[in-house]
């Protein structure tokens, strides 16, 4: 078996002076966590993304001036809503807001957005007045006469005790309900905002952003921050299963949402053939080739794609649909950095976490190689910020090819 990694190291050369390590970065800051004690973040449980602190740290540094900030997969809204008003965590009139626009396809982010939206119109005085009707104990509460309507990832998933208390939630939302309530109270008594709201504008688009992004305007944004899924294996149809149902998605809905996903696990199919129809129809046939053709262009992809296909062919990955989500992953988001790169104005920023990855014991640079899409449609690469910690490979990957770090990334791209 023949592996090179010519391709890749020569791609590490050209950008290797523009990766640097920033001390301001941790782990808290480029995940979730910091949000965790965050009123308005802590309302809900969307691990997936980044912090509040991190996305204002970003907009200060390269665009401190407001404007248009787009977040392609918005998840529960961190951009959004640091956005609107970036210097503080909870909503208010005393510093410039931008307008926000984010694309999210999860009902379950898409359901967090709403919520955060409904609590700037909520009229607190009535909500505590209402939350009275939440004061019988949920111990004493037995009707069960509304069942959960299962998909296959839930079914059988639960004790008998536990899917009698599911089914008793259902009927009435009981105590954790009441003790959510409370702290989004007490949460509402501390915002400092106006009734009326921020005077920064918000806007959700609900659908992929491999449909969405192609239909918005050239020169739209100002500043694009996001975080995509990882091409990691995370199913987030598994992860808030639980959640899809309880917000009445069937089995049907589960399985489209997951072929609708950017492609991040082994299910995933091609969607080479819908994305053609996509520029098909809007016109913008010349657009797809010359994607197409930045994709087949990158030495280091293929170099990649190659080895993949050969690990695969001598059952050295552990699951034989690797190649095909790794191709499907890389060719989805040449598409998105081409349309991000479309839809921002001259002097505009891209700001992407994402971090690398490893399969059957090779690494694959995703910071280089979407780096190298974006310098192909107009972007220059200006930094590759990587934590001074990395990430270390699988338990099954050390054992098989020992321990090693791959970078934690935030790369930056600037239109010129």
């Amino acid at each position: 078996m023949m592996i090179t990694d010519e391709a890749r190291k020569k791609l590490f050369k050209k950008y290797e002076k523009l990766i640097a390590v920033n001390p301001d970065l941790n782990r808290r800051l480029v995940s979730f966590q910091a949000n965790k004690q965050v009123p308005l973040y802590r309302w809900f449980k969307y691990k997936e993304g980044f912090s509040s602190k991190l996305v204002r740290y970003f907009m200060t540094k390269y665009h401190p001036t407001a404007g248009h900030i787009l977040d392609p997969f918005a998840g529960a809204g961190t951009t959004l809503f640091s956005a609107i008003n970036p210097e503080k965590d909870l909503f208010s009139t005393d510093c410039p807001s931008w307008s926000s626009t984010g694309i999210e396809l999860m009902p379950v982010g898409k359901f967090a957005i709403e919520a955060r939206l409904a609590a700037e119109r909520i009229d607190r005085k009535r909500f505590h007045q209402q939350m009275e009707v939440f004061g019988r104990s949920f111990d004493e509460f037995r009707d069960t006469s509304s069942r959960i309507k299962h998909i296959a990832i839930t079914q059988n998933a639960f004790t008998g005790k536990t899917e009698e208390n599911l089914n008793r939630y259902l009927n009435y939302f009981g105590e954790a309900i009441s003790a959510k309530l409370r702290q989004i109270a007490g949460d509402l008594r501390g915002d400092n905002r106006n009734e009326s709201g921020h005077d920064g504008k918000l806007t959700v688009i609900s659908g992929s952003s491999l449909e969405a992004l192609p239909k918005l305007a050239d020169g739209s944004f100002d500043f694009i921050m996001t975080s995509p899924p990882y091409c990691n294996r995370y199913d987030y149809t598994r992860t808030y299963a639980l959640e899809l149902v309880f917000l009445g998605h069937d089995d049907a809905d589960v399985k489209r949402l997951r072929q609708e996903l950017l492609s991040c696990t082994v299910e995933n199919k091609e969607k080479d053939h819908k994305l053609k129809e996509i520029y098909n129809k809007i016109g913008r046939r010349s657009d797809y080739d010359h994607v197409m053709s930045v994709y087949m262009a990158c030495e280091a992809m293929q170099e990649v794609n190659s080895i993949l296909g050969e690990l695969n062919a001598h059952k050295k990955l552990n699951n034989s649909n690797i190649p095909r989500m790794v191709r499907n992953y890389f060719l989805e988001m040449c598409f998105c950095i081409f349309e991000m790169a479309r839809i921002l104005k001259n002097n505009g920023f891209v700001v992407m976490v994402n971090d690398n990855v490893r399969y059957g014991g090779e690494e694959i640079p995703v910071d280089l190689i979407l780096s190298s899409f974006a310098e192909s449609f107009g972007l220059r690469l200006k930094k590759i910020w990587i934590l001074a910690t990395g990430k270390g490979n699988s338990s099954q990957q050390m054992g098989n090819h020992g321990k090693s770090e791959l970078r934690k990334c935030i790369y930056v791209w600037e239109k010129i």
